[in-house]
Formats: structure tokens, C-alpha cells, sequence
């Protein structure tokens, strides 16, 4: 009885690493009043949103509160290897291509 060996093409495919909900406060004073590159910018945007941040936690204990609060999904995704799930990164070596992480051959396509 003869072994058949399976052949094994990887292709890149796109996974989740990681996923989170992110909550926008709403816009602060006036921007101009600083410039964004100055220190004094950053630290007064820091204070407001720590505020923002206290009243945002006692507005989830109290949710009688209208202000407008934006949450979003973000996602951490990646380019990954579909044998070995590893980032992906191919390599050619002579005519063939193939996966930096587990060194199976590449689909290329011609």
C-alpha cells in the first residue's frame, strides 16, 4: 500500500488579533488656543479627558445622563499565513516562493 502525501499551498489570510470598544469624548474647548505640537497642548488635553474619564464611569453608574457618547469596535488585524497562522512574510528562493515561518510553498499566481 502505497502513502499518499497531501500538499500543502499557503495563502495569505487575513485574522484578528485583537479587538476593543473604544468611547469618544466629545470635542474639548477651543483647539487654537494651543498649538498641537506644544507640551502645554497635550497636558491640558490629558486633564480633560482624565475629567472626561470620571465623568464618564459615574454616567455609566447614572445612565439618566443625554450626553452624546460615541463607542466604536476597533480591530487589530494582520496579514497572516494560512498553514502556520504566522505574520506574513514569504521569502523566493529560485522560482519558488515560500512562508518565511513554516516554509510551505506559496500560491502564486500567474
Amino acid at each position: 500500500m502505497e502513502a499518499k502525501a497531501e500538499i500543502i499551498i499557503a495563502k495569505p489570510l487575513t485574522l484578528t488579533k485583537d479587538m476593543w470598544v473604544i468611547a469618544t469624548a466629545p470635542r474639548w474647548w477651543d483647539e487654537r488656543l494651543y498649538r498641537y505640537d506644544s507640551e502645554k497642548y497635550w497636558e491640558e488635553y490629558r486633564k480633560y479627558l482624565e475629567g472626561w474619564t470620571r465623568d464618564f464611569e459615574s454616567f455609566l453608574r447614572d445612565h439618566r445622563s443625554q450626553d452624546l457618547i460615541s463607542l466604536d469596535i476597533e480591530a487589530d488585524t494582520a496579514l497572516c499565513c494560512s498553514a502556520c497562522r504566522g505574520l506574513w512574510e514569504p521569502y523566493t528562493e529560485g522560482d519558488c516562493t515560500y512562508c518565511s515561518h513554516c516554509g510551505t510553498t506559496v500560491e502564486t499566481t500567474k
